[in-house]
């Protein structure tokens, strides 16, 4: 069974509200600024889960105004609707927890446990770091938890340079750039899954070990003392008790320099249904902008551990025939980040498929959710506009 459909790039909030309420919209109307395309991340045990999962089955920076960008979705999913405050300081968006109807429970509602754990930063050899520690997880448990932690950089710096790191079972790490006015959380709580804005959100780390080196003259803004928000999706498969730790160290430019800021987007098919015992796909569009055009150096994909492989083509409509893929991930728990040393630049003529392959081996029907017996489809494109070329 093949999904899909056309929407434009919009708001990552829009798009988390209805799939609270859900919208049966199919084309979003245009935003005027390219904010946060995101839905949260979450789902199946990572790849640093995959010996474990064999065992047991069942996964502020302001923007400059840009021209939005078409994308196809499954017909039926939620439609974006509304644009995200980036950097506004308030909660993350939330999504619905998996099969509950409604938004996962808040620390200390009496929920079941699930571990406890901390955050914290570091400063060495000129990189600053951030981390996420998870203790006492018992065999069986998943859960988001966040904290947001401050640099200890005094003046605003440039990161070129992202290493991320994650233990055992751990699913994936998401940082995100918080305003000074957000609260600090140290202890690091239950936290609905989430994505920040566009011009907010730093990395997606999915892998054991993941680096990503900018583009030359490319990197992140870090504001003086920023403040960063770090939410650990975990699950433990294992039949006893585990300590997890996210880390991301960033490596930063000289201060005389000032480059181009670079970007980040979160999006994908919200429309999976697969029926039990049998293949089933997904598949989404977006057609990139024209003006000003975006440089596009690096992606990577993301599914549950249904999923058996995933594509990211560059063509011209969601139906165009075939063609060599960008990326490429036959591992659900370990999707591969790929990156250009010459960064693709798209100017309105085309833009990017996703398309997700899935075998269901369950007894039961699957759907998309952020649990890791649901499935997911989406991927995220780091990228730069260069306003000296529009």
């Amino acid at each position: 069974m093949t999904q899909h459909a056309t929407r434009p790039v919009t708001s990552g909030l829009g798009f988390l509200v209805c799939l609270a309420v859900a919208c049966s919209s199919t084309v979003a109307k245009p935003e005027t600024q390219l904010e946060d395309a995101a839905v949260s991340d979450s789902g199946k045990p990572s790849t640093h889960e995959a010996d474990a999962a064999k065992a047991q089955t069942e996964e502020p920076v302001t923007a400059q105004p840009a021209q939005p960008a078409k994308m196809v979705q499954a017909a039926g999913s939620a439609a974006p609707s509304s644009k995200p405050e980036a950097g506004s300081g308030g909660k993350p968006s939330v999504m619905p927890a998996a099969g509950s109807g409604g938004s996962m429970p808040d620390a200390g509602s009496g929920e079941p446990n699930t571990g406890k754990g901390k955050g914290g930063t570091t400063q060495k050899d000129g990189k600053l770091s951030a981390f996420i520690e998870i203790s006492d997880v018992p065999s069986g448990a998943e859960a988001h938890r966040c904290v947001v932690v401050e640099l200890p950089n005094t003046e605003p710096v440039w990161a070129s340079e992202f290493h991320a790191t994650l233990t055992n079972g751990s699913h994936h790490m998401i940082v995100d750039r918080r305003d000074a006015q957000v609260d600090l959380i140290t202890d690091a709580e239950l936290c609905s899954p989430s994505t920040g804005a566009d011009t907010t959100r730093l990395m997606i780390a999915q892998q054991h070990d993941t680096k990503l080196t900018l583009p030359e003259g490319v990197a992140f803004k870090l504001e003086a003392k920023q403040r960063i928000y770090l939410q650990m999706h975990y699950v433990n498969l294992t039949d006893k008790p585990l300590a997890l730790k996210g880390n991301i160290e960033l490596t930063l430019l000289p201060k005389e320099k000032t480059p181009i800021e670079a970007k980040s987007v979160f999006t994908g098919s919200t429309s999976i249904t697969l029926p039990a015992h049998q293949p089933g796909e997904s598949k989404y569009y977006q057609m990139l902008p024209a003006n000003p055009p975006w440089n596009v150096f690096a992606m990577t994909s993301h599914t549950h551990k249904l999923g058996v492989h995933s594509t990211i083509e560059r063509v011209g409509a969601v139906d165009a025939p075939e063609t060599k893929p960008l990326h490429e991930s036959r591992d659900w728990a370990e999707p591969p980040l790929s990156v250009f040393d010459k960064p693709l630049v798209f100017d309105g003529k085309d833009g990017l498929r996703l398309t997700c392959r899935y075998m269901n081996t369950t007894d039961r029907d699957v759907h998309f959710g952020t649990g890791v017996a649901d499935e997911m489809c989406f991927m995220w494109i780091y990228y730069f506009i260069d306003e000296t070329k529009k």
